[in-house]
């Protein structure tokens, strides 16, 4: 019997004739474009063989490849070349990387939207993330408790009211007589 994974298979690398790497170069570039980064329009190519490859400009680094093929070492043809990225977010961390080393503004990739943000912006969006989701926590935790009171009130009242019955059916009976949980207990 073969083992079943519940985990999803890392994506594979962009391979020649990808047409992913068109729509993420594209991506990437609006991403920029919305932190605040200065770029070039992407112009995007495909060769006579079927290979991919997007093209931009950043002020400061100079032309930027995203391709789904290596860069022939012998030719460069930009400054930084990123090849065959495995998903969006590697070209996104690529990218950082190498925006990282030319520019003092410096830019942190997300693993959810909105990906791309200035490292300051980045750390106050996920610091507030955290908090909410604690607030979150600690808002379901209290409603928690107080289904557990109620909960604790209905059962202590079912068992000792004498009436036969299942649950559901001795607590309908039970509010049809006039019980009720107490306001203090009945919200949190």
């Amino acid at each position: 019997m073969e083992a079943v994974s519940r985990k999803a298979p890392p994506p594979e690398a962009a391979a020649p004739a990808d047409p992913r790497i068109h729509k993420w170069a594209s991506r990437l570039v609006s991403r920029l474009k919305d932190a605040g980064v200065r770029t070039s329009d992407v112009l995007l190519t495909t060769s006579k063989f079927g290979y991919r490859s997007a093209y931009f400009a950043v002020p400061g680094i100079g032309e930027i490849r995203v391709s789904d093929h290596p860069l022939n070492e012998a030719h460069p043809t930009s400054e930084i070349s990123i090849s065959s990225p495995a998903s969006f977010h590697d070209l996104a961390t690529a990218y950082a990387y190498a925006h990282n080393k030319y520019h003092a503004r410096k830019l942190a990739v997300l693993a959810h939207e909105p990906f791309l943000m200035e490292l300051g912006e980045a750390e106050a969006y996920v610091e507030r993330l955290e908090s909410e989701k604690a607030e979150r926590l600690a808002k379901s935790e209290i409603l928690k408790k107080a289904e557990d009171a109620r909960r604790a009130f209905w059962d202590e009242k079912i068992s000792t009211c004498g009436i036969e019955g299942d649950y559901k059916d001795v607590k309908f009976q039970l509010k049809m007589m006039g019980v009720r949980c107490p306001v203090e207990i009945a919200s949190p």
